[in-house]
């Protein structure tokens, strides 16, 4: 499976009006980046991005940045126009659409490209959540942490801890719990289990 998301396509903020186009594997190994994947309905997608922002120089000082990607909710299939180039899929809401061109000019938004390659992937992550007993996966959402090394280190159910998972991810005290946590699938860095506990220190 890291295999499989190295090898995804994004698009990121280069200075003021430059985009650039990499693949996350360049993204990680040529830039020194780890990554978050966030996959959510539209709206709780948002509101997670949103909150991002008040700690953003935590992820510039930390070499992070977060790839967040649409996802329909119950128990549908992602759809290929659920996101890609349109960034959070043309939402309608104002108070959301607002959100979302404030998200769309920080420079640690990395924005999924080829959006059928993206949901392919992202609807794997979501069945392998709901066949380890996390069925609310599809309408709360669900995040994938990769460290630059291209190793993934945490997959969960739920809103992020910002400062936490930045903290796994560069090796200081922390964890980064998604609130739900789920393992990862046998094949992909982890094997069969139940919830991780929250470490304690």
């Amino acid at each position: 499976r890291e295999r499989a998301l190295s090898g995804l396509p994004v698009t990121f903020k280069v200075g003021l009006n430059e985009t650039r186009s990499a693949s996350v594997k360049d993204l990680r190994e040529k830039g020194g980046q780890h990554l978050i994947v966030l996959a959510a309905p539209k709206g709780e997608l948002a509101d997670a991005l949103f909150g991002a922002r008040v700690g953003k120089t935590l992820f510039a000082k930390n070499n992070v940045m977060i790839a967040p990607f649409v996802i329909q909710g119950g128990n549908d299939k992602t759809g290929e126009e659920a996101i890609g180039v349109k960034g959070f899929g043309g939402m309608s809401d104002k108070a959301t659409g607002m959100k979302e061109a404030m998200i769309d000019s920080e420079a640690y938004v990395a924005k999924p490209a080829d959006s059928a390659s993206w949901a392919t992937y992202i609807d794997e992550e979501l069945e392998d959540a709901v066949r380890q007993g996390n069925e609310k996966a599809r309408n709360t959402g669900i995040g994938i942490v990769m460290r630059k090394d291209g190793s993934i280190i945490r997959r969960g159910v739920g809103q992020p801890d910002w400062k936490e998972v930045v903290a796994e991810l560069t090796g200081a005290k922390g964890t980064s719990e998604f609130g739900d946590a789920y393992v990862p699938p046998i094949g992909a860095g982890g094997g069969k289990g139940g919830k991780k506990k929250r470490k304690k220190g």
